[in-house]
């Protein structure tokens, strides 16, 4: 081994200067880049692994910060939404009630239907009131389903749809109050029957004297017969609205 190493070291001092110089230099970034390989890059490798962990653990952390906050803005006040919600709810419904009072106010109320038939009546001498009688309370919008699922059959839909009030002006249904149920306000049919005798021309007068009255009535249905010439006797059902159910009997 000795022997060896005195024969290189003897090779090495034959070469000249610049060889020497060459291969030291070459030996020395050999080392360099050994202790590089074994020291150092395994090092940047680490921290390079360790960045990447650091910056999950950061957006790991946001998130669970965010989470935070938001339980405990729900802890505060969990019911925020549900609120906000009830409250466009109530503003809808009060919007609702204000127009069913407007058509309300734009009817003859009905506690005074019999004395403004009748009062109409006593300006012509030649009519006769035969019959007048109340029919049965009911409410304008009904639930659209009945038990089990199937539709309802409303009997007012004929007068709901078709039915006008004296003038020609027809008060439209509240748009939304359908399917409210006890939360909301509701328009009550009360409606009166009629019989009144006399001309054809009486009749006719007292018809348009209902119509150019500045508060209305809404007509449901009118039946002309000729008992005879000249007596007509007009069945003439009539009805108001009111937000209230209770009726007055006749």
């Amino acid at each position: 081994m000795k022997d060896k190493l005195l024969e290189l070291t003897g090779r090495f001092d034959a070469l000249s200067l610049r060889e020497r110089s060459t291969i030291g230099t070459a030996v020395l970034l050999g080392g360099l880049m050994m202790g590089y390989l074994v020291l150092v890059d395994p090092q940047i490798t680490r921290q390079a692994t360790q960045h990447k962990r650091i910056t999950q653990l950061k957006g790991e952390m946001a998130a669970q910060e965010a989470q935070m906050v938001a339980l405990k803005s729900q802890l505060k006040d969990p019911d925020a939404a549900n609120r906000a919600a009830l409250q466009e709810v109530r503003k809808s419904m009060a919007a609702i009630d204000q127009r069913l009072r407007n058509v309300q106010d734009s009817l003859v109320p009905p506690e005074k239907m019999q004395a403004f038939l009748e009062g109409l009546m006593t300006k012509d001498q030649g009519l006769e009131l035969v019959a007048l009688r109340t029919l049965s309370v009911a409410p304008l919008i009904k639930s659209t389903s009945a038990p089990g699922g199937k539709p309802a059959v409303s009997e007012d839909k004929t007068a709901r749809d078709h039915a006008e009030p004296a003038g020609g002006k027809k008060p439209a249904a509240p748009a939304g109050a359908a399917g409210a149920g006890d939360t909301a306000s509701n328009l009550y049919k009360h409606s009166i029957e009629m019989r009144v005798a006399g001309s054809y021309n009486d009749l006719a007068r007292y018809l348009a004297a209902l119509e150019g009255m500045p508060q209305r009535i809404i007509w449901e249905k009118a039946e002309l017969t000729v008992e005879k010439h000249p007596r007509c006797v007009l069945i003439l059902t009539v009805y108001t609205l009111s937000l209230d159910k209770r009726w007055l009997t006749v």
